[in-house]
């Protein structure tokens, strides 16, 4: 082989490594999304030294936002360990170290690889849906297949917190999967819709297991937002974004007596003395507390709520540092930092000035999403689908602080990646 044969063999070879390596990442993020955190960090060690070997090159659109991203929690950091908070630096794993990993990882998201994700999601999210509906069958009918049963459990028990209960009439699985099934409901539904795909038969059956799932759960919140982010994409899929889109106009329609039904429902209230705000906090309660079916103590997160929007008011612009936590409620002792009410402990850790640079990275993935559906730069249809998979879980992410899990960080980064080569001209 001579010198010329050697230097077309290598890249090839390599590219085909960093492939691989990603589709086991990627299965392992989706189906352990709480368990075997550092052979995951060595895998993303591994695609960082090719991405280094191959002279990767940090550009793109999204860059001056998500180095705004970085740099405001490098200052919140800086002001979590002044002021003593004792998780500043060990959050720095999500706020810093896996951002900066996938960012440079993720310029490597070409054309070939991008279609390789979309298949290692899918997949991986088949055997989720595989290994739930016969866990639930098996526990609650006693059908028992030799072998897969076993190991279904065995996997389930240890790894991924699942667990059954009858609730009177009602029965309620629960497991570390909720969180990609929240992400994957919307992102399938979507998927479904992309004229691009002929064979939609392993669609169909992913979104039959993923019924049986989403029911089986008894969470009001999760088919609320499945159905809701589902139903929002849809209409955009089949939507043309020109004035006169048929789709488009039908949206904007239910829009309109959307707000104008709210707007009679709360003068017919006002008129009738009704007391709107009971009703506001009784959807706001189905919403809380049925993240947490088992052992819910709703009143343990109003006082959260509260006293972290109490704390915030004190530092207002920059809060209290990354990593703090309040006296008046603690509900980890060994992360005393984390809360369910992930938004308002933003708040309170990173106050306005952290949440503007979250929520702009948040709002710039989404809208560039849009953007490259709208300007047909996505293969195979994917931005709406990542659009209604990324909405749901930040909806989701409300009372549950999902994102800020290693397991969901694909979430968030997959499509930035995906959009910010896109809008680059890299995907086109």
């Amino acid at each position: 082989m001579n010198r010329n044969e050697c230097m077309e063999y290598y890249p090839c070879r390599v590219g085909i490594l960093f492939k691989c390596i990603l589709c086991l990442f990627t299965f392992l993020s989706m189906f352990f999304p709480d368990a075997f955190r550092e052979f995951r960090l060595c895998l993303l060690l591994i695609l960082l030294l090719i991405s280094i070997s191959r002279n990767t090159l940090i550009k793109g659109p999204g860059l001056p936002v998500i180095t705004f991203f970085l740099l405001i929690n490098i200052v919140c950091m800086i002001w979590g360990v002044f002021n003593d908070a004792p998780g500043a630096l060990r959050v720095q794993t999500v706020d810093l170290l896996w951002p900066l990993l996938f960012l440079i990882i993720g310029q490597n998201f070409k054309r070939d690889i991008h279609n390789t994700i979309i298949c290692s999601i899918v997949i991986s999210y088949l055997f989720i849906c595989l290994f739930d509906v016969i866990y639930i069958i098996s526990n609650l009918f006693g059908l028992e297949i030799p072998v897969i049963t076993y190991m279904i459990n065995m996997c389930m028990t240890p790894y991924l917190d699942a667990n059954i209960a009858r609730l009177g009439d009602i029965v309620q699985y629960t497991t570390n999967h909720m969180c990609t099934i929240i992400f994957m409901v919307p992102f399938m539904v979507c998927l479904l819709m992309d004229n691009s795909i002929r064979d939609k038969k392993i669609i169909i059956l992913i979104l039959l297991l993923s019924l049986i799932c989403v029911v089986g759960s008894g969470r009001v919140a999760l088919i609320i937002t499945s159905v809701f982010c589902s139903l929002l994409g849809t209409l955009f899929m089949n939507s043309n974004f020109s004035i006169g889109g048929k789709y488009l106009i039908l949206f904007k329609k239910m829009l309109i007596v959307i707000i104008g039904g709210a707007i009679l429902l709360l003068g017919i209230c006002e008129a009738l003395d009704v007391n709107v705000n009971g009703i506001y906090k009784y959807v706001e309660n189905k919403f809380e507390t049925s993240n947490d079916p088992f052992h819910v103590d709703n009143g343990v997160r109003i006082v959260q709520k509260e006293a972290l929007l109490e704390g915030w008011r004190e530092s207002p612009v920059i809060g209290n540092g990354a990593g703090s936590y309040t006296d008046k409620i603690i509900r980890d002792d060994v992360h005393p930092w984390s809360y369910e009410y992930s938004y308002y402990a933003l708040l309170y850790q990173k106050g306005l000035l952290g949440a503007l640079a979250t929520f702009s990275l948040y709002i710039w993935i989404l809208y560039s999403l849009i953007k490259c559906w709208k300007n047909k730069w996505l293969r195979s249809g994917v931005a709406i689908p990542f659009f209604s998979g990324l909405l749901a879980i930040l909806i989701a992410n409300y009372a549950d602080p999902y994102l800020g899990k290693f397991g969901c960080m694909w979430m968030i980064y997959y499509p930035f990646s995906i959009v910010n080569l896109n809008m680059d001209g890299e995907l086109r």
